[in-house]
């Protein structure tokens, strides 16, 4: 077996380039697009296991939910506030990776990242359930697993009532943000060198810090803005329409970051990492 230390990560290159150079990162993709269904499908089964298990009295005390009024915009399942971040920081994600270098392998982190958040979530939700916050779900009562799943799927899954202790969309939008960060870092720290580590006969695992007067490190720049903006407004309003708990909200945000900084730390230490990162490849000889 021959060790190739590949260079690719070192390229500035977006999903716009050519199939020659985006080539070696499709399976790559494909692979973290199963981890991530295979994540949401258990988050599915945790989130309606909540539901059915969903308990029932006065709401908890939270200072945020007492401070902030509740909108009517809220009320709207399609054009609520939480739906409208969610989809500008959707959008302005997938314009970046499409348009600016490195939206590949961003792309590919970013599908890693959720899918293990993900998992950590439905640990969360289906072994500890609060009290409803919301008056949607004031009237559930399942017989059993099989009807809360029925109900469920009715709403094609996205209906959920009970799935406390750890926010989803926080989660979701926390991971839009902190991948192009992370990448943003690595490309224009100002230190002359940004390494996690060396890889063998001297291969630097992190690119060297880029020059600052280029179009892309404001175009970049701009793109990570917009996302924190959309993370803090989506925070806010999942307060205001009574989506989570205040804990709920810090937990899906601390998770997130740490995971992200587990998986930077990690790409040194294990090949399956720098496999990913298209670092390192095996070919036979």
């Amino acid at each position: 077996m021959e060790k190739v230390f590949n260079t690719q990560f070192e390229q500035s290159y977006s999903c716009l380039s050519s199939f020659k150079i985006w080539k070696p990162f499709l399976k790559r993709a494909i692979l973290g697009l199963v981890f991530l269904l295979i994540s949401s499908i258990i988050m599915i089964f945790a989130n309606t296991y909540a539901a059915y298990k969903l308990p029932y009295g006065t709401q908890l005390p939270d200072v945020a939910l007492d401070i902030f009024p509740e909108p009517e915009l809220c009320s709207s399942d399609i054009a609520s506030p939480v739906s409208i971040s969610l989809g500008v920081g959707g959008l302005v994600f997938a314009i970046a990776i499409i348009f600016l270098p490195k939206g590949g392998i961003v792309s590919i982190r970013f599908l890693i990242l959720l899918s293990v958040v993900y998992f950590f979530r439905s640990t969360t939700v289906s072994t500890t359930q609060l009290i409803n916050t919301l008056d949607k779900c004031d009237n559930l009562n399942f017989n059993s697993y099989g009807d809360a799943l029925e109900w469920a799927a009715e709403g094609l899954f996205f209906d959920t009532c009970g799935d406390y202790m750890f926010s989803g969309h926080t989660s979701l939008l926390t991971s839009l943000w902190i991948t192009w960060l992370s990448q943003f870092l690595v490309d224009y720290n100002s230190k002359p060198k940004f390494e996690f580590g060396e890889m063998d006969e001297g291969t630097s695992l992190i690119s060297r810090k880029k020059k600052r007067n280029n179009v892309w490190f404001y175009l970049t720049l701009l793109t990570i803005v917009l996302l924190f903006c959309s993370l803090l407004v989506g925070m806010l309003f999942l307060l205001m329409c009574r989506f989570h708990y205040t804990i709920d909200i810090i937990v899906g945000l601390i998770i997130t970051v740490l995971t992200n900084c587990t998986y930077w730390w990690l790409i040194p230490k294990f090949k399956l990492f720098q496999w990913f990162e298209n670092l390192y490849t095996e070919n036979d000889e």
